[in-house]
């Protein structure tokens, strides 16, 4: 298993260079996060060069915040091609920056004046329209489900239908984020399906469900899970992104188990 640790959730407000630092203490080489534009990315790039670790990941954004309060919930349902052109290459430059390989892209919110068909279009035009930033660049892009009870309005909150686009669109440099606590909450999570879309998979995130908290504290059988993508040869990170009920170094020394 691969691990990659989320670092926004993990020590509470902890300044972000001592959560990387934390980690690697506790044994992780990986981490991810969400925003990267409110971020130095200079001093991840020279924390993370000087301590032998990565960043496995993190989200499509822009230092624009005029951009973000336009397209930032409606990332690729919106018909603002334009727009999502522009903040997928400055990340891109963020993320070659700190040699990261993947990026995020959360689909949306439904926009209350296009129908869902419309909608849903805006998808497949967007992500065909910048694809190709991440072909040129050799990364990945990682479209994410979201469940209905954190964003009620999220558009595509079930992974089935969002791989079916992402199998469509037909390219190595489209994948999707797999996020076991969302399927969960949308009490939609079975291990044999995951593994029937594993080729579409680019990342997993994992958290236990109800609570959100780390594995073993909810409904999920992670020891199952874990055995299946062992079983089924899942080469790709998978993200920590939970909440410890216990203290982080709990947690992670619980992690290691897997």
């Amino acid at each position: 298993m691969k691990f990659s640790i989320c670092a926004d959730i993990m020590y509470g407000n902890m300044p972000f260079s001592e959560k990387i630092i934390n980690i690697k203490k506790n044994g992780f080489n990986t981490i991810e996060f969400w925003k990267w534009s409110n971020k130095n990315t200079d001093k991840i790039k020279s924390i993370i060069d000087g301590n032998g670790m990565n960043v496995s990941c993190f989200c499509i954004d822009s230092t624009d915040d005029l951009i973000m309060d336009s397209i930032g919930n409606f990332m690729l349902n919106s018909d603002k091609t334009q727009m999502l052109a522009r903040i997928t290459a400055q990340s891109i430059e963020a993320a070659k920056k700190l040699g990261t390989k993947a990026l995020i892209a959360t689909i949306g919110d439904f926009i209350d004046n296009l129908s869902y068909d419309e909608q849903i279009s805006n998808v497949y035009k967007n992500l065909n329209s910048i694809k190709d930033l991440f072909e040129q660049n050799d990364m990945v892009l990682l479209v994410e489900p979201i469940n209905r009870y954190e964003r009620e309005k999220y558009l595509l909150p079930n992974v089935k239908q969002a791989a079916e686009i992402v199998k469509n669109i037909n390219s190595p440099h489209v994948k999707i984020l797999y996020d076991i606590y969302h399927q969960s909450m949308e009490d939609d999570f079975k291990i044999t399906e995951m593994i029937d879309i594993l080729p579409l998979i680019g990342h997993i995130h994992i958290a236990d469900c109800p609570g959100r908290n780390e594995p073993g504290t909810g409904k999920v059988n992670f020891s199952d899970v874990f055995k299946a993508l062992a079983d089924n040869a899942y080469t790709g990170y998978i993200g920590a992104e939970y909440i410890p009920l216990k203290s982080e170094e709990e947690a992670f020394a619980a992690l290691k188990q897997y």
